[in-house]
């Protein structure tokens, strides 16, 4: 998303940020319309709706787990080792089912019960 901010034509912007709740369709539409025309909006959605590379297939136990690994080389100072494994923890895939879907959810996953 950050790639396409700065391509956004500034008439869009300033009626974004000019807009009220009520201009919201009228806003969100010009932006849609906009972003329908790009090639790289849709590799971006493409991108993020790929089972491969998507946080829906995201294994929340093993990519914690490499996040923990990380965490612990990073406190030792093994900060090529915590980039390894703070990699593998950005990249872990399985099902959609296993995603804690809920804030409360995903916070007992990272702290634990």
């Amino acid at each position: 998303m950050e790639k396409l901010k700065p391509i956004i034509p500034e008439i869009i912007k300033r009626m974004i940020a000019d807009s009220t709740p009520e201009d919201l369709p009228s806003t969100c539409s010009s932006l849609h319309e906009f972003f329908l025309q790009l090639p790289c909006f849709h590799q971006m959605i493409d991108d993020l709706t790929n089972p491969q590379f998507s946080l829906c297939s995201k294994n929340w136990e093993s990519a914690l787990g490499f996040k923990r690994k990380g965490n612990d080389c990073f406190s030792a100072g093994d900060y090529s080792e915590a980039s390894k494994f703070y990699s593998q923890f950005s990249t872990v895939g399985i099902e959609a089912t296993e995603i804690p879907l809920t804030v409360p959810a995903i916070v007992e996953t990272i702290s634990g019960p």
